[in-house]
């Protein structure tokens, strides 16, 4: 079981991306080995904006849309005591709003944190967070 952050999203679902591979190879083990996957609901809008941003097309982005939330992925709402906890998590971790919530939601679940953020990797306890 592990929470999947955007950053991995975003790279696995843009073929010029320089993670795209490897996140596509980790996807594909994580699935033919059953891997429980979760995000949070902050993912859908995360996922959707740094599309549009990145490949300035609204057409690509609501596809991502479509494809994380078809995926067969557990999406999370975040519940004001994950909002509570991913503050607590920020604030003594240094991370941001919305990079936190990943973090607090993989705490509560008791699982690994999947991601490319170099900030959530360093700053988290070791073994809390791992990249794909």
């Amino acid at each position: 079981m592990a929470v999947v952050d955007a950053s991995v999203w975003v790279a696995m679902l843009r073929k010029n991306d320089p993670f795209y591979n490897r996140c596509r190879d980790w996807w594909e083990a994580s699935t033919r080995a059953q891997v429980k996957l979760y995000v949070p609901s902050i993912a859908l809008a995360e996922v959707a904006a740094a599309v549009a941003r990145r490949d300035d097309n609204n057409t690509h982005a609501a596809r991502a849309l479509e494809l994380v939330q078809e995926s067969g992925v557990e999406i999370i709402d975040v519940s004001r005591q994950l909002a509570m906890r991913a503050a607590e998590l920020g604030i003594e971790y240094r991370l941001r709003g919305c990079d936190a919530v990943y973090v607090a939601l993989a705490e509560q679940l008791q699982v690994t944190l999947v991601t490319l953020d170099r900030e959530q990797l360093e700053r988290t306890p070791n073994g809390t967070t791992q990249s794909p």
